[in-house]
């Protein structure tokens, strides 16, 4: 698919500083201690004030591992993960919406890998990279022995970073051309993100579809209680035929049969 080499017209927002929150547009927990918020400066994120699901881990980035020339600009790619989703964002793969948490901690780490990658070829900023090393990369991807959702998401991450080039310097953006020419990850990958059985499993089958196995004992339910209806009907009827009084001449079934009815 062949796109023209056009891009939307950035309106970018102010880029952090070294002392700006990282949770910066973010709700928070209620009893956050505001001074103990990460800033840009620091070299891990401490995420966690802003879940508020019952998770029992703590979310954290580390920019440690980040290979050197690429570290400012993974930090302000990340802060505008967690920060930013209108303005100036490419809706060309995505819809502007917020990112969980949980979302953007994974997504940093295919960030890493991509930028390792990168570095490994030499280059040093998003703006030296050029439409073949995407290419290359794609094909690196494929080659991966990894399952094909990693694969997906390892290649969605750089749509990721072409969506927010408009808020990043010049010398920090992918080329103007969407990554592969707006082809599909599918159609690179030759393959599609395959759907969970599970998920493909109807949560009560049709009554039609019971076995053997469930349908037996429903009969012999059914047929039980058909039978001790029968014998209360039955009990009842040879009781309203008797002429002698309670007591006379009682037969041991007829005194149990009293004492169901009681």
């Amino acid at each position: 698919m062949i796109l023209p080499d056009t891009a939307p017209a950035p309106s970018a927002p102010l880029l952090p500083e070294p002392d700006t929150l990282v949770l910066l547009n973010r709700p928070l927990r209620p009893g956050t201690d505001p001074s103990t918020l990460s800033v840009f400066a620091d070299q891990r994120w401490r995420l966690s004030p802003a879940v508020f699901e019952g998770h029992t881990t703590a979310f954290s980035i580390d920019f440690s591992p980040i290979t050197a020339p690429f570290l400012r600009t993974v930090k302000t790619l990340t802060w505008l993960l967690l920060n930013h989703t209108s303005a100036g964002v490419s809706t060309f793969y995505f819809r502007p919406r917020t990112l969980a948490i949980t979302t953007i901690t994974s997504t940093f780490r295919n960030l890493r890998l991509f930028t390792d990658w990168l570095h490994g070829r030499g280059r040093t900023c998003f703006g030296e990279v050029s439409l073949a090393d995407l290419d290359d990369y794609a094909a690196h991807v494929k080659a991966t022995e990894t399952s094909h959702a990693q694969r997906e998401d390892r290649l969605s991450i750089v749509n990721r970073v072409w969506s927010y080039r408009g808020l990043l310097p010049e010398t920090d953006r992918l080329p103007q051309t969407p990554p592969w020419r707006g082809e599909r990850i599918q159609d690179i990958l030759q393959q599609r993100r395959a759907i969970r059985e599970e998920n493909r499993t109807p949560p009560h089958p049709p009554r039609d579809d019971v076995g053997a196995a469930g349908l037996v004992p429903a009969v012999r339910r059914d047929l039980r209680r058909g039978h001790h209806r029968g014998l209360r009907r039955t009990s009842r009827t040879q009781r309203a035929q008797r002429p002698q009084p309670w007591g006379t001449d009682r037969s041991p079934t007829a005194a149990s049969e009293g004492c169901t009815d009681r």
